[in-house]
């Protein structure tokens, strides 16, 4: 795993990555729509309008989903309802889940937004967050931090 400083959608947009996720819930709307209403969400969803239905549609029936992508854009779980504070367990998971599709994709960089600590609610668990990242994510993911 990298960690790296700096805006990741411009990075992506330069094409330094094959793959573009960012933090999330699990939260469906009644229209099937995935909340992205914050954060690194917010930004992916406005570049992308029809992401949080695409995503919702595959999501709809899972509480938990750890990473989900429509095409080569993703959406990393961090907790389950949006004004949720992020959790841990999660975070583990879905950074289990990304290291496995990462080793099955060695020749492509994914790009994360650092997980939980933004509106997850969790900056004062920071290092612990990016020392469980480092022994579990490859050299071909690269997190992001503002």
């Amino acid at each position: 795993m990298r960690l790296r400083c700096g805006d990741m959608f411009d990075a992506f947009g330069a094409g330094e990555a094959a793959y573009l996720l960012a933090t999330g819930n699990s939260y469906v709307t009644k229209e099937g729509k995935i909340v992205m209403g914050r954060g690194a969400a917010l930004q992916l969803a406005e570049k992308h309008p029809s992401l949080p239905k695409a995503l919702g549609d595959q999501i709809e029936h899972m509480g938990f989903y750890g990473v989900v992508m429509r095409g080569n854009l993703g959406l990393f779980q961090v907790k389950y309802h949006f004004r949720d504070k992020a959790l841990m367990a999660l975070i583990e998971q879905s950074a289990d889940m990304l290291g496995g599709i990462a080793d099955e994709n060695p020749d492509e960089i994914f790009f994360l937004n650092f997980p939980g600590i933004g509106f997850g609610g969790l900056r004062q668990r920071r290092a612990e967050i990016l020392e469980f990242l480092q022994k579990t994510l490859p050299q071909n993911v690269t997190v992001w931090e503002y």
